[in-house]
């Protein structure tokens, strides 16, 4: 009898290789767990404070507009990606920094692990996180699976 220790999942995705070999490990976990899985993606909005009211109002404009275009290759990616789970995952689109988004989200939704894909750069023989999943790790309100990138990214 196997016992079920995580019911959610959340994997923040930024489209680079990482986050996919992150979303991969998040499918297998969830698929393994029968866990539900929310994928997250963080945009943020923040108009420079010169920008005059017009420009701004195009600025929103352009940015509802990326953000419907980064919703559908969301999709896409879980589809790919994915496969047989793309229809039981949720998705997570949230207008806020990247680290606080995570965070939060983890925190509200009570998820039980975060998956995240790391970008691996070395320092003097030393692997040194991102400053993104290096945060998420010291302060994330469960644990966090951090996933090295197999590739270029």
């Amino acid at each position: 009898m196997t016992t079920q220790i995580f019911h959610k999942i959340l994997c923040p995705v930024d489209f680079g290789d990482s986050s996919l070999q992150g979303l991969r490990y998040a499918g297998a976990a969830a698929q393994c767990q029968d866990a539900r899985l929310i994928v997250f993606h963080a945009c943020q909005f923040s108009p420079p404070p010169y920008f005059t009211k017009s420009q701004i109002d195009e600025l929103a404009r352009q940015c509802r507009n990326s953000e419907a275009a980064a919703r559908e290759r969301l999709e896409e990616l879980i589809s790919d990606t994915l496969e047989s789970r793309a229809g039981e995952v949720e998705l997570r689109l949230v207008e806020a920094p990247a680290v606080e988004g995570i965070l939060k989200t983890a925190e509200e939704l009570q998820c039980d692990l975060v998956v995240i894909g790391a970008h691996h750069k070395q320092f003097l023989d030393t692997t040194i996180l991102g400053t993104t999943t290096e945060r998420v790790v010291r302060h994330g309100p469960c644990p966090v699976l951090v996933v090295p990138n197999e590739g270029n990214d």
